[in-house]
């Protein structure tokens, strides 16, 4: 299983290097402020989506 979690990463990881860079910075500036909204949310606060992506 581990395997095949490492081999999908590898593909994600060559498929984003394909995209270009600033396609690249912007998806990962999606799954940063994502990943700080939900954070958030598993601790009962809600954040503007819009002010943490301005704050990353």
């Amino acid at each position: 299983m581990l395997g095949e979690v490492r081999f999908r990463q590898g593909k994600i990881l060559g498929q984003m290097k394909a995209l270009g860079f600033k396609l690249q910075e912007e998806t990962m500036l999606q799954t940063l402020t994502l990943d700080v909204i939900k954070s958030s949310e598993i601790e009962g606060k809600l954040l503007n989506p819009e002010q943490v992506r301005s704050s990353i």
